[in-house]
């Protein structure tokens, strides 16, 4: 017995020594500080939306990714102890309590159906509890306790119970096979004396009962059987394992392979690929990939209790742990070398050569990793200098090495070689190359070498501090500096034609048969192809524009070492980049260096050294869920419906949206944009949205979630809302108020219209009045001034004795004075009448100085009617009477005097001319003996006109000229009036 212990023994230790080799995934802790009540978890389980549930001795939790919320009795659940978890095909989460109750959980309440509360009271009769619970493909629920099995069926609403029978007096425990693969177990407290009489045959007997199959009795030999605690699990294959302490049990076709363990079994599960784990107390998860039982087990979280596991839709892996909560890495092929102190800390530089990887630590230790992922430490020589950089640079035959010394190594005799100079003296090499020539090359203390025979032979000086080598395909050899990137031309290095490049720090340099990658400090990574660069940077994709190291794998992946994790992408098509950040699970983002090894990039970090499994997923394909779980409005405090009606008050809102996905750590993404109020689409990673003072209006609120590799969901969440304008912003409303200010504007409009119209009106009258008094005087000091005149020539016929002439003028004068007394009745007079008058005025006028002149009255156009004419009275008389005494009669020479009165008529007005041949207005003014005596009758003409064109708002004129002005050869007056024919 004592070797059999010491033989497992040795085999644990053999199998811890491999897992301790070939790493662990990253797993990060998910405990009290994160929001978890207890750090004694019993099981994890996703919903069909994606949310995780964790079940604590403290309450239930819900984990959508950002923020865990808390379930517990004060939240109406039955005990805050939940063992297991469940889900239905209608998403209630199911939960067995400590307390014995089973209760489930739907929109935010938990409920207990009614043979739930019949099993508790059985239970408590039988002094029994429930040991586990499953659904079939009925969606019945059967229950295993630890005294017999039963079921709740959903045809009757799970109101029943349904008893399956007891199990066989000679059995310890049954194993029940539901229809769907599940299983549940259920121990015997009641087993028969002679039962109990096999204890000394170290005999556990268990039944195993498929769905509605008959049972079979088998047995396994364990030590004290008495009351075990089982777990089983039916798996893909037709297996069956189910597990008692410290014993795992592989039952199939009647057949049983025993398997032990190191510590008590508290759980076995099957993920989506048929690899087992099995968990362990306090001796962490066994990983057997496959499900072969009998291969090497890779151990995670050996510490810990691990009482459950959870594979999540996007391929991470969830522990649940009675010590620390919950544990989750998020992917299975990251895997973290944490059992070697060194290889935990700053990795300096890292390659792959032959079938090993190579890895040097910023400490100058240097460890070969085989196809095994074997560790083993290289006798490099160790500086006191512990920030050495150390570069690996294989070479056709020879891995070259550059740290504290420059050496080469030898893969068959496991040394290295330390170059020496001429003098015997060691380099410090900044860097190595090849070239097509076969020479190895490297740079440093600002020079360029070249070794032949094991001896470094000085080439060139360099114009600046060396960072990197690189020797192309097409034997250009380029050299990184401090302060730009240089090739050989000749026996001297140039700047590259390249205004970045030539001032920019490079950190390194590498290549394919077509290309050239060179990674700078700060402005991303170039490319130079057939003559031509081209950048990557991170506006393009990069992950950063600080690029480390840039690795070209043997199938057409560049992968780019950044501060800000891995981007990669195909060397034919560099637009399409991905990135690698410990969202993936790299244990920082910081990276230094990168190798390949087949299916596995090792990955130089300052945190450690990565390995990933590249033959599986490692990259976040899964498209994230995307919730809007509620509405509220932050003015009432209400929670609102999609598709609601709001009032124009409620137009402050707080919507939360939930993404489950969980590879950045409590902090999942996702763009929206709401609208209606912007097309703008933004980023988030907080929980609440919340938008204040929505003006009144139709809403839709777009939300789409992100995953930590930039997948979108596949559909966006939507929310739909109206807010209501206020009664006052409405249509009816403005329309009335529209209507009510025009009908108050027109009212006041008309009122005033009708004032002003009544005081124009009166205005008007006495302005009327007014005109008709003036035009009157001014009519009647015509009057007298033409009879005063008349009345001096018929004196003057009497006292010259030329009663004849007397005669004819008094009787023209009379008839003249009743034309004028009958027109005076009326300002304006139509034309006909007031030649009439003029034409009798001149006979008379030609009387008294002896037919001296000639009179004529002449029509532009004869077929013009003038009979609808009508001028004011006595308006041109005193242009005749001028014509007459001023311009005529003050003729000396022998000359028959003519005046001519010319009508002519258009749309708007009458033109009247009034032309003499006498001394002209200018020799008529200079003959007055008062020069600034105006013709009173002309000035009371202005006026009457002026009085006329107020009246009847027109405008009448009035232009006198000098004919001699016009022409040298003429002589006499013009006078041009013009009369508006409103008149």
């Amino acid at each position: 017995m004592k070797k059999a212990i010491a033989v497992v023994g040795i085999f644990f230790q053999l199998v811890f020594a491999h897992a301790m080799q070939i790493g662990e995934p990253n797993f990060r802790n998910l405990g009290i500080n994160e929001g978890l009540p207890s750090s004694e978890v019993y099981r994890i389980i996703q919903d069909k939306q994606g949310f995780i549930w964790f079940s604590t001795d403290a309450g239930v939790c819900r984990f959508n990714g950002r923020t865990i919320k808390c379930y517990t009795t004060a939240d109406g659940l039955p005990d805050n102890t939940v063992f297991d978890l469940l889900e239905d095909n209608q998403g209630r989460i199911w939960m067995n309590c400590f307390n014995g109750t089973i209760c489930y959980f739907e929109k935010g309440k938990f409920i207990i159906p009614k043979g739930a509360l019949l099993l508790r009271n059985k239970l408590k009769e039988r002094s029994t509890i429930v040991t586990s619970i499953q659904f079939d493909k009925e969606q019945t629920l059967w229950i295993g306790t630890s005294n017999f099995p039963c079921a709740l069926k959903k045809s009757d609403n799970y109101s029943s119970i349904s008893d399956i029978g007891a199990i066989n007096d000679t059995a310890n425990a049954l194993i029940f096979e539901l229809n769907n693969g599940k299983t549940i177990e259920s121990v015997n407290f009641s087993i028969p004396q002679k039962v109990k009489n096999l204890e000394s045959d170290n005999r556990f007997y268990f039944q195993i009962k498929p769905y509605n199959r008959p049972a079979i009795l088998s047995f396994v030999s364990i030590p004290t059987p008495y009351n075990p605690k089982l777990f089983s699990l039916h798996t893909k294959d037709n297996r069956l394992l189910f597990s008692y302490k410290s014993k795992l049990f592989e039952y199939r076709n009647g057949s049983i392979i025993e398997h032990s363990f190191p510590k008590t079994i508290i759980s076995i599960q099957e993920d989506q690929e048929g690899n087992t784990w099995v968990g362990l107390a306090r001796g962490g998860v066994y990983f057997f990939e496959n499900g072969i039982l009998t291969g090497k087990p890779q151990v995670f979280l050996k510490d810990f209790s691990v009482s459950h596991m959870l594979f999540d839709n996007e391929n991470g892996i969830w522990a649940s742990t009675f010590e620390k909560g919950i544990f989750y890495a998020p992917f299975l092929n990251y895997f973290i070398f944490s059992s070697q102190a060194e290889l935990s800390s700053s990795i300096a530089g890292i390659t792959s050569f032959g079938n090993h990887i190579y890895v040097a630590t910023s400490s100058n230790f240097i460890y070969a990793i085989d196809k095994a992922n074997q560790v083993k430490e290289l006798p490099y020589y160790k500086e006191a200098n512990l920030q050495t950089k150390i570069n690996f640079y294989p070479t056709q035959g020879q891995l070259m090495v550059s740290g504290s010394l420059l050496a080469s190594f030898d893969t068959l005799t496991q040394k290295f070689t330390y170059l020496k100079g001429s003098q015997n003296q060691f380099y410090f090499a900044g860097a190595v190359g090849q070239g097509s020539n076969g020479r190895i090359a490297f740079v440093a203390q600002g020079m360029f070498y070249e070794i032949e025979k094991d001896k470094a032979n000085f080439k060139i000086s360099l114009p600046e501090r060396a960072t990197t080598l690189f020797l192309s395909a097409d034997s250009q050899q380029y050299v990184g500096t401090l302060n730009g990137l240089f090739v050989r031309k000749g026996n001297k290095f140039e700047l590259v034609e390249n205004s970045v490049l030539a001032h920019e720090r490079i950190n390194h340099i590498t290549g394919d048969n077509k290309r050239v990658y060179v990674c700078t400090k700060n402005k991303g990574i170039f490319i130079l192809e057939s003559g031509n660069w081209s950048a990557l940077n991170k506006l393009t994709g990069l992950a950063s524009d600080i690029c480390n190291y840039a690795l070209v794998d043997n199938y057409d992946t560049v992968w780019i070492a950044t501060n800000k994790g891995i981007s990669f992408f195909n060397s034919n098509n560099p637009t399409k980049i991905k990135t690698l950040t410990i969202s993936n699970g790299l244990p920082t983002n910081e990276i230094s260096s990168l190798a390949r090894s087949e299916n596995q990039l090792f990955v130089a970090t300052r945190d450690g050294l990565c390995r990933i499994d590249l033959s599986k997923k490692y990259f976040n394909t899964t498209a994230p869920e995307i919730y809007i779980s509620k509405v509220v409005d932050n003015t009432k405090n209400l929670q609102i419906e999609n598709n609601s009606l709001l009032e124009y008050k409620q137009n402050t809102l707080r919507f939360f949206v939930e993404c489950p996905s969980y590879k950045k750590h409590f902090s999942p993404g996702y763009m929206y944009t709401l609208k209606g109020f912007s097309d703008s689409v933004y980023y988030s990673e907080n929980e609440i949205l919340e938008f204040q003072n929505l003006e009144p209006g139709d809403y839709t609120l777009e939300v789409r979630g992100i995953n930590n590799n930039e997948v979108y969901s596949k559909s966006a969440a939507l929310f739909k809302f109206k807010i209501k304008r206020p009664y006052w912003s409405s249509v009816w409303f403005v329309l009335l108020m529209i209507a009510l200010l025009a009908a108050v504007v027109y009212l006041f409009v008309i009122w005033r219209i009708s004032r002003i119209r009544k005081q124009e009106e009166l205005k008007s009258e006495l302005n009327a009045m007014l005109n008709e008094s003036r035009m009157a005087a001014l009519q009647a000091q015509m009057n007298p001034h033409f009879i005063f005149n008349a009345i001096n020539s018929i004196q003057s016929f009497i006292l010259n004795n030329e009663t004849q002439f007397a005669y004819d003028y008094l009787a023209k004068f009379a008839k003249l004075v009743r034309l004028v007394l009958n027109n005076s009745k009326q300002s304006l007079l139509a034309l006909k009448t007031e030649i009439e008058t003029l034409e009798l005025y001149v006979q008379m006028e030609k009387i008294r100085f002896k037919n001296s002149f000639n009179f004529e009255v002449k029509f532009k156009d004869e077929e013009e009617d003038y009979s609808e004419v009508k001028i004011p009275v006595m308006l041109i008389q005193p242009f005749i009477e001028n014509s007459i005494w001023h311009g005529i009669m003050p003729i000396k020479e022998k000359v028959n005097g003519k005046i001519e009165l010319r009508f002519s008529l258009n749309d708007t007005s009458l033109e009247v001319e009034i032309e003499d041949n006498g001394i002209g207005y200018n020799q008529a003014q200079a003959l007055r003996t008062d020069k600034n005596h105006k013709s009173l009758g002309i000035q009371l003409v202005q006026e009457r006109l002026a009085l006329l064109d107020s009246k009847y708002k027109s405008q009448a004129r009035i232009e006198i000229l000098d004919l001699k002005e016009i022409s040298e050869n003429k002589s006499g007056t013009l006078v041009k009036i013009t009369i508006p024919l409103v008149f």
